[in-house]
């Protein structure tokens, strides 16, 4: 295994056993995902800034009472690897109330606030809402099939590519149907979120093909990789300009590290689960734009802040 990779596996493990040990939440999937996000930023925190972080979030602004509360966690984690929890919750709340004009208010939108804080220092945050709810609204009237009452947090991130809306829509449109075409039995929503990913490259349908030979190769493997939410990762290392077998052997390290950790028995996790979590530390080892490919000097997109925006949405679909 490469030594970046390694880095990021023995992190992800101590994120890991640190949220479990001061964790309201006994559902161990969103316990990894949290350390995933953690780990994909680059940050350790201490089981101190945890408990401090919890008190402050009882004492604030109540965002989660109304709504489901799988939330709470990654809302909790996310806060306490900040520099000040506080003052960061108090701008969430602002965000949110912004965003709550513009798109129902839920959960899942309290998270996509969380994500857009960390952006918003350096732009106007109400223009890029506003260009949201428009490719939201536009998106689910004419394009219905490819949107879904919960894409406004995925509409937030088009909003980063530097392609024209009417581009973007047929992009998404074109990796949609080749994802149908290659994948089968698939559920909807989840290539509505994959496609949307693959609309930030250059290639749509290229890189749905990139996606299917992705899973292919795992397959023949013998890795049961899904085929659902899971395929919102596969479409972001898709847009890496990393070769199929390099991120197919990537994943496939991982998930044998992982199956020798403390947490990875098949009581804890099954095998699915645990490639999935493969999966996100192998995205969070990307460090070059996505959708950039060769001979091209600039443009494309974070990885990090894609593979951020993918692993929210899995919280609301995988429970």
């Amino acid at each position: 295994m490469r030594d970046s990779l390694l880095a990021l596996c023995n992190s992800y493990i101590a994120n890991r056993d640190l949220i479990e040990k001061h964790s309201i939440s006994e559902d161990q999937e969103i316990n990894a995902i949290c350390a995933a996000q953690l780990t994909g930023c680059r940050i350790n925190i201490s089981g101190e800034k945890l408990e401090e972080t919890k008190k402050i979030m009882h004492a604030g602004p109540k965002l989660l009472t109304e709504f489901r509360s799988d939330a709470y966690m990654a809302m909790l984690v996310g806060l306490a690897s900040m520099e000040d929890p506080a003052k960061e919750l108090d701008q969430v709340a602002r965000i949110f109330d912004i965003l709550k004009t513009k798109f129902p208010p839920s959960s899942y939108l309290v998270l996509g606030s969380m994500i857009l804080n960390q952006l918003s220092k350096r732009e106007n945050i109400k223009e890029r809402m506003l260009k949201a709810k428009d490719y939201y609204f536009e998106m689910h009237i004419d394009h219905p099939y490819l949107t879904n009452a919960e894409d406004h947090i995925m509409a937030m991130l088009l909003t980063y590519s530097d392609k024209e809306k009417v581009q973007i829509f047929s992009d998404t449109e074109a990796g949609y149907g080749q994802l149908r075409i290659r994948i089968k039995g698939v559920n909807n929503e989840c290539v509505q979120s994959a496609s949307q990913v693959l609309a930030l490259g250059s290639d749509p349908v290229g890189d749905a093909d990139r996606v299917a030979r992705i899973l292919e190769l795992l397959w023949k493997a013998g890795r049961k990789y899904g085929k659902n939410h899971e395929l919102g990762l596969l479409a972001v290392l898709a847009l890496s300009d990393r070769r199929e077998q390099d991120i197919v052997s990537d994943i496939i390290e991982v998930d044998d590290f992982l199956e020798q950790q403390k947490g990875y028995s098949l009581l804890d996790h099954d095998r699915t689960s645990r490639l999935l979590h493969a999966a996100m530390l192998t995205c969070a080892d990307l460090t070059t734009p996505l959708g950039v490919k060769a001979g091209e000097q600039s443009g494309g997109i974070s990885a990090m802040l894609t593979t951020q925006f993918v692993m929210t949405g899995f919280i609301f679909r995988l429970f």
